[in-house]
């Protein structure tokens, strides 16, 4: 957000990312939810606790303790492949770890046909509608709007001598939580659907992948 963007400003910026998805943007944002559900673990669930085992108040200790748990992560990460005939767990266990360490994401690492029989599953499973991706993304549009009445409320500014949409305020009146104002706030002014049926849509979004709109 611009440092001196007015309400009016954020509002007009607000509706032009509202705009429905097409069909490119919404592949796009289904497969990105995919991806988060299939590689959002870790690929080593417990490492040696080397706090207590290396405490000798050197200043090289941090450094002695990151070659440890770095030779620690090699040898678990040839234990479980020498293990693991499955070229998918391979593959799968590989694209964790290159994630983990911020060397590139899953799609970028693991071959088409492989990346698509580990997605395969979570794809079937991800029960949402295109319905619920555009109520997503609208709600994730126009939530920095209501994030900074909000925000401007609590300031105690008066909200309607600064500019917002009047119809906003009331939607927001009783309302914390963006997302709770923007639904409401759409609601009224697009109905069907309900502000119900908008928070639910955002809220199976949200937890299949935790993602943020980025279109």
């Amino acid at each position: 957000m611009a440092p001196f963007e007015t309400p009016q400003e954020l509002f007009a910026k607000c509706k032009r990312n509202a705009r429905p998805l097409d069909k490119k943007s919404l592949a796009q944002l289904f497969d990105r939810v995919v991806d988060r559900l299939t590689f959002s673990g870790r690929p080593f669930k417990s490492e040696p606790n080397l706090d207590s085992a290396l405490s000798t108040g050197a200043s090289d200790d941090a450094e002695y303790k990151q070659i440890i748990r770095e030779a620690w992560r090699y040898r678990a990460l040839v234990k479980f492949l020498k293990k693991h005939s499955s070229r998918e767990l391979r593959w799968h266990l590989l694209a964790l770890w290159l994630q983990e360490e911020g060397i590139c994401e899953p799609k970028e690492f693991v071959p088409p046909e492989i990346y698509k029989t580990l997605t395969r599953e979570n794809r079937a499973r991800l029960i949402v509608s295109i319905a619920d991706f555009q109520h997503f993304h609208r709600i994730e549009a126009w939530k920095p709007y209501f994030e900074r009445l909000l925000a401007d409320r609590r300031a105690g500014k008066d909200l309607k001598q600064s500019g917002y949409d009047e119809d906003a305020i009331v939607s927001a009146q009783e309302r914390r939580s963006a997302v709770a104002a923007v639904c409401d706030w759409l609601a009224s002014k697009n109905r069907p659907p309900d502000a119900t049926t908008l928070r639910n849509a955002h809220s199976r979004i949200s937890r299949a992948g935790e993602v943020s709109q980025e279109f």
